[in-house]
């Protein structure tokens, strides 16, 4: 299994969504379409001890506990005059979303909102356990 070193030497510039599993191992991902297949290969948060970004020796814990499902994304924050890039870490709770909007590289919360998870692209979610993805529960 890869260390966290071993992965952070491959790309020292990445920011990076460690996923921690109930099995002691962790899974180092540099994208978001690497967490859209982790999702797609049926990973639940019932699975997982907990999750984070991070870039470099900064990071930032993801908060799962007690969630109906989280969603990650890229987004672009923009005003008349400027633009940042953000992570988008939604926590999902029934049919609500609380999304913080995450400055990278910086990892610093810079903004959030509280929304309908319809709003969201269902594919980006990670949902508790099949009955939560299901609608069953």
């Amino acid at each position: 299994m890869d260390s966290w070193h071993d992965n952070y030497v491959k790309n020292k510039n990445a920011i990076w969504i460690i996923v921690r599993y109930k099995n002691g191992s962790n899974r180092y991902l540099q994208s978001i379409q690497e967490w859209m297949s982790l999702v797609k290969e049926n990973t639940f948060l019932d699975d997982l001890n907990g999750m984070s970004l991070r870039f470099r020796s900064h990071e930032y814990i993801l908060e799962t506990v007690d969630l109906d499902g989280v969603y990650l994304c890229n987004c672009i924050l923009a005003t008349l005059t400027s633009s940042r890039d953000t992570i988008v870490f939604g926590q999902v709770r029934g049919l609500k979303i609380k999304k913080d909007f995450i400055l990278v590289p910086e990892l610093i919360v810079e903004d959030s909102d509280t929304g309908e998870i319809d709003d969201c692209f269902p594919e980006l979610i990670m949902w508790k356990n099949e009955k939560k993805k299901n609608g069953k529960e």
